[in-house]
């Protein structure tokens, strides 16, 4: 049974164009490859699930069917899962034999006999193959036996990556429930309750590679290779290529364009999407839609592009209150003539916004070389209009009764503590919970003297990632958690930024710079340094929740430039001996920060 139902959410728009088994990798559709694989195993019979794009994926199984292979097909109307999956297809696994399972989404080259060798008929359920030098590995397996398919410790000693590939005995279906969508693994585990073992095998010398991303897309393709002679044009049917780490989609001019990928909106937007673009004037036959990668705000972002006109599409989820306020807070901050998007079209039911484009590369994206030159000058034009943004922006949103989020007081940064503490302290550091509790009384002192100031109008992320720069200098983006606070927090996002390397001579500068045009009740000066220990305490926390999630691994990379900067920040703050030291260790063992 190969497993070809599945939505491939985390390709789309790609996904709405080409169904994921579809895809070509080194020139061959991804379900050819399965089909392939099993029939060089010897396999005759194979029976393909479909449900997403299902037309396709038939039209494809009744034209190109390989040779030597009887392929018959099991349409899901309603998605079941692996385990629903099965139980619809009983009909097919009616002689008691074992039978393979493959997922058609991934790309796998593997003896499948080293993994039959496993298998002892009436003791396993199923043999199923194993990785550790890839994946999640949050499979358990000790002495050829999987223990847990969740270790509560993933990636530790012992733990593995199931690869989709499994002999299975048909007695599993009695763990499954008769109807409606159900795991195998849930039903595996019912198994292993009831007394069977699930074999497991782990096989190195293979290959697997998942292909749940874009980048993991384009990284296998760099693994498996160019298209042989012979199969080119099975590429060129599929209308998906991938030139120079770029994926272009059916019909999609080759130019440059920003991201990984490029789809015809026409064909990859949903219908409120269109209707969006069609409402600015942007969706014709040529319109190119970009997605860019995930930034960690529950909000998804694509480019648009039509001819020479570019837009920012934006949808977020509901749930997260801050995400419904950036439209409203975007057309406020251009009333004070400040550098931000302009709304274009919304859609607010749909939770959909298209803005004009303020630009590609933000400050972060520019190298070293680049920011030595230019971020003085430009950060002294960035605080003229920080503080407009603060205390021009405090006033209007006072007078007008903007609807913002709740302002710093005493429970929000006890909740940046908590986030500090918990996700990175405990969760990425593991310290010790008499430690934690040292370390929470001491930020909660450098919260009270934060507490003392008075409040301005804040962005909440005002960092280099979201300053963007164009032919007209530059532009603010992602400020929809404005609220009212010390203006110091602000202050210590932008020149103690992990992302990127400020000089102490050149903070100095600037931070004198916003002083002098700034209110002098702000304290820059006196309390710049609190609000750093503040600020990076949350982007810690931040970070290690993010680089724990799949598709935002990237933001472990910044922890150590976080912890350099809490360093040189608690030595200039009295009563922290705890987080001095902390931070200290940390930094001289260098645990987990750069996975």
């Amino acid at each position: 049974m190969i497993l070809a139902a599945g939505f491939g959410t985390r390709l789309l728009p790609l996904t709405r164009v080409v169904p994921k088994p579809l895809l070509p990798l080194g020139g061959v559709p991804m379900l050819d490859r399965a089909l392939a694989l099993v029939r060089s195993w010897g396999v005759r019979e194979v029976l393909v699930n479909v449900h997403h794009q299902a037309g396709d994926l038939v039209r494809h199984l009744v034209t190109r069917a390989p040779d030597g292979l009887r392929v018959s097909i099991s349409f899901e109307p309603e998605i079941l899962g692996t385990g629903g999956a099965l139980t619809r297809a009983s009909w097919f696994l009616g002689d008691g034999a074992p039978f393979w399972m493959v997922n058609a989404d991934v790309a796998t080259a593997v003896d499948g006999r080293r993994i039959a060798r496993a298998f002892r008929p009436g003791r396993t359920i199923a043999a199923a193959w194993l990785m550790a030098s890839r994946g999640p590995r949050t499979v358990a397996c000790q002495r050829g036996v999987i223990t847990d398919f969740q270790s509560k410790q993933p990636r530790s000693e012992g733990t593995y990556t199931f690869c989709g590939v499994h002999l299975v005995d048909p007695a599993v279906l009695r763990y499954l429930p008769p109807q409606g969508f159900a795991s195998i693994i849930d039903a595996y585990q019912c198994a292993m309750d009831d007394g069977w073992t699930v074999a497991g095998v782990p096989i190195e010398d293979a290959y697997w590679a998942d292909i749940g991303t874009p980048a993991q897309y384009v990284q296998a393709e760099r693994e498996v290779g160019p298209a042989r002679p012979g199969r080119a044009g099975r590429t060129r049917r599929a209308g998906v290529a991938i030139v120079n780490g770029f994926i272009y989609g059916p019909q999609v001019p080759r130019r440059r364009y920003t991201g990984i990928m490029a789809v015809r909106a026409e064909d990859a937007l949903d219908d409120a999407e269109r209707a969006l673009l069609r409402t600015a004037a942007l969706l014709q036959p040529g319109t190119i839609a970009c997605p860019l990668s995930p930034r960690g705000s529950a909000r998804s972002f694509t480019r648009i592009y039509q001819g020479s006109r570019t837009a920012m599409l934006v949808r977020h989820k509901p749930d997260r209150e801050e995400n419904n306020l950036y439209v409203g807070h975007t057309r406020f901050l251009r009333t004070l003539d400040l550098p931000v998007p302009e709304v274009l079209a919304e859609d607010p039911v749909a939770h959909l916004a298209l803005f004009s484009d303020v630009g590609v590369d933000s400050v972060q994206d520019r190298p070293a070389t680049w920011r030595a030159t230019h971020l003085g000058p430009l950060y002294r034009s960035v605080l003229a209009r920080m503080v407009v943004f603060h205390e021009e922006g405090a006033r209007a949103a006072k007078r007008r009764r903007l609807r913002l989020m709740p302002e710093f007081d005493a429970a929000l940064y006890e909740w940046e503590h908590d986030l500090f503490a918990r996700l990175f302290l405990r969760g990425h550091l593991g310290i010790d919970s008499a430690r934690e509790q040292a370390i929470r009384a001491e930020l909660k002192t450098v919260s009270n003297r934060l507490l003392a100031l008075p409040r301005v109008l804040l962005h909440r992320d005002f960092q280099s990632s979201n300053i963007l720069l164009n032919r007209s200098g530059w532009a603010l983006i992602d400020y929809q958690g404005m609220r009212l606070g010390p203006a110091v927090y602000d202050l210590a996002s932008l020149l103690c930024d992990p992302y990127i390397a400020i000089a102490p001579a050149q903070r100095s500068a600037l931070l004198d710079h916003y002083a002098r045009h700034a209110d002098p009740r702000a304290a820059v000066h006196e309390a710049f340094w609190p609000a750093a220990i503040q600020r990076l305490g949350q982007a810690l926390g931040a970070y290690a929740r993010l680089g724990a999630a799949p598709g935002t691994e990237r933001f472990l990379r910044y922890i150590p430039p976080a912890l350099a900067n809490l360093d040189d920040a608690v030595r200039r703050v009295d009563g922290l001996p705890e987080l001095s030291a902390l931070v200290h260790d940390v930094r001289q063992s260098k645990p987990r920060v750069s996975r």
